[in-house]
């Protein structure tokens, strides 16, 4: 019997073991989910795209110097600088092709102090946002409306922050 795999984006979770290395990825083209065995036998496909409007964005690090951060983490990954905003207020580090992996933001680095970006497009911001309190999501705030879209904080049941993101 296999170990199956579930894989959207670039986060991949097997039965008991979670690895950096997607088997296959999602995109904003094609949403789709694959399930797969670890050695890459496709066992199917789960479109979540159609029902489902939020996408995993990235995974994002607070940190009191991101140029340093950011640094280490395109030594170690081998991404590259894909935006930058307010000097290094916020910093994305990406594949080169450009697809978004990892956030660095300006901040106070503490243990668990890693989120979640949820992304979803401007005109689903507002029907997300009363979706996701609907589910038990508590905001931590205002909605913010940024020159590059709206974020909203949130905290899910246990405390842990995510945020909504759309974009322009």
């Amino acid at each position: 019997m296999g170990v199956l795999a579930w894989t959207a984006g670039a986060v991949v979770a097997t039965v008991g073991i979670v690895s950096d290395a997607p088997l296959h990825a999602a995109t904003r083209e094609s949403p789709t989910a694959t399930l797969s065995t670890v050695d890459g036998r496709n066992v199917g496909r789960w479109p979540y795209g159609r029902s489902m409007v939020l996408r995993f964005d990235l995974v994002t690090f607070d940190s009191p110097s991101p140029d340093d951060l950011a640094n280490f983490w395109s030594a170690v990954l081998g991404m590259v600088e894909t935006e930058r905003e307010d000097v290094d207020r916020w910093i994305v580090l990406g594949t080169p092709d450009g697809t978004r992996r990892l956030g660095i933001q300006r901040g106070t680095s503490e243990p668990g102090s890693v989120h979640l970006d949820l992304a979803c497009s401007p005109t689903e911001f507002d029907a997300e946002s009363v979706r996701v309190i609907a589910l038990g999501a508590v905001p931590l705030g205002p909605p913010r409306h940024e020159p590059y879209g709206s974020i909203l904080n949130l905290a899910d049941p246990d405390g842990n922050p995510f945020d909504l993101c759309a974009y322009h």
